[in-house]
């Protein structure tokens, strides 16, 4: 189905008319700003790219797609910031950390409502800033800005581990132990336990009043402690928690469940069975919020290599960044 179709599809199930165009409250408190102002930039940098980039030092490119690019930066100089939510505080982080950089072209940003926003650049990192604030299911935002000309879009992230496809692709190929019984981890488990914390952070994800609408294989990750994590929000939309129907929640959840289901990466019968719960069953058992269990497992043909060294980088014995 074309991206457009799709999308109106998926708007159409879940948006209540005029909503979705007039409510802004994701914006509250984020870590935005445009930096095209001559006396915003460093005055020692040599070219607007240097500019643009802030004195973020590139480790290794990550991937490139349509809409953007990413890298491994290292901060080298204090610019990632945490926002309390309670207070709203914002405090500078010590400079050394790794963080994932991503950045987009402000004219390639898709204006669903024809809202004619007039800082493109800004919705992306404020939507996935909000939904990190409120429930966790976006990795955390330490930054974001628009720069160069012609404008680009940057968000300073949180680092994640690996992708739902990789771990798929792990148990294609590999068994996974239980290393205090010694028994062997059924795939069938595991995929149940993944698609508990799946539908889990979509009623969370929608309660919140969001819509993802990219959540393919690649858009599914966990974090480096395993947790399961929505990620790239370029094409997300957020309205106003408590205006959409649980009706139209539920079906946009069968929605985004099915192409992963027949890639057998999410098990049919647990996404069969949600169309005949209540909306926020798979919410409260909090398989979402936490560390899956399986984490815990050894590779078996990979000696003592843990899962979870695997999560972080570790393959056959090398070291990842």
């Amino acid at each position: 189905m074309p991206v457009a179709v799709s999308l109106a599809v998926l708007v159409c199930l879940f948006s209540t008319p005029g909503a979705a165009m007039a409510w802004e409250g994701y914006k509250e408190g984020c870590l935005w700003e445009n930096v095209n102002s001559p006396t915003d930039l460093p005055a020692e940098a040599e070219s607007e790219k240097e500019k643009c980039d802030r004195d973020l030092q590139v480790l290794t490119s990550l991937g490139k797609g349509a809409y953007g690019s990413a890298d491994l930066v290292l901060n080298k100089t204090g610019i990632a910031k945490h926002r309390d939510k309670e207070t709203g505080v914002v405090s500078h982080l010590p400079p050394g950390g790794k963080y994932v950089l991503k950045k987009f072209e402000e004219k390639r940003v898709w204006d669903y409502f024809d809202k004619k926003e007039s800082e493109p650049t800004r919705t992306e990192p404020c939507m996935q800033q909000y939904v990190f604030e409120n429930i966790g299911m976006a990795p955390q935002v330490f930054a974001s800005w628009k720069c160069g000309e012609p404008a680009m879009g940057f968000l300073l992230m949180q680092r994640m581990g690996r992708r739902l496809m990789d771990l798929s692709e792990l148990l294609n190929a590999e068994t996974l132990v239980d290393p205090a019984s010694g028994k062997e981890i059924k795939r069938e488990d595991v995929t149940r336990e993944v698609t508990k914390a799946f539908l889990g952070g979509l009623e969370a994800l929608y309660s919140l009043g969001c819509m993802h609408q990219d959540l393919h294989d690649e858009n599914i990750m966990f974090d480096l402690d395993g947790r399961l994590r929505f990620v790239d929000f370029g094409l997300a939309h957020c309205e106003k928690p408590g205006t959409k129907s649980e009706t139209g929640m539920k079906k946009y959840i069968t929605y985004e469940s099915m192409s992963l289901v027949r890639l057998k990466e999410l098990d049919a019968e647990e996404v069969e069975a949600q169309k005949n719960h209540d909306f926020g069953t798979f919410k409260i058992l909090n398989t979402w919020k936490s560390p899956l269990s399986f984490w815990n497992a050894e590779i078996s043909s990979k000696g003592n290599v843990k899962l979870l060294d695997w999560l972080r980088g570790k393959e056959l014995g090398v070291e990842g960044s």
